[in-house]
């Protein structure tokens, strides 16, 4: 990862460019793309890209703040659910911890 920040005017641009993108995995792979040919280095994929998530979103906010009250484009992005531990447990008696 880059220490150079990807400077948030190149980042609306590049959204504005790829927020048509038919999937969230699409439109984050462009992202990373820009953000690698901005000199900042590649996102984080950690959980599904979760900090481009968060930067749209903290975007997002600070229009709808504003007199400016459009919406920038993006797919949605999808929800990973957890598993639970004692899910994991009760169907995979592989992970069970060893008995004494």
């Amino acid at each position: 990862m880059s220490s150079v920040k990807w400077d948030t005017e190149a980042f609306i641009r590049a959204w504005l460019k790829h927020g048509k993108s038919k999937s969230w995995k699409e439109f984050a792979e462009k992202m990373n793309k820009e953000s690698e040919a901005a000199g900042a280095g590649q996102l984080s994929t950690a959980d599904n890209y979760k900090q481009l998530h968060l930067r749209c979103c903290k975007i997002q906010q600070v229009v709808n703040k504003s007199d400016y009250k459009g919406v920038y484009p993006r797919p949605v992005r999808p929800k990973v659910e957890k598993k639970k531990i004692a899910d994991l447990l009760k169907y995979d008696k592989s992970l069970h911890p060893p008995s004494a």
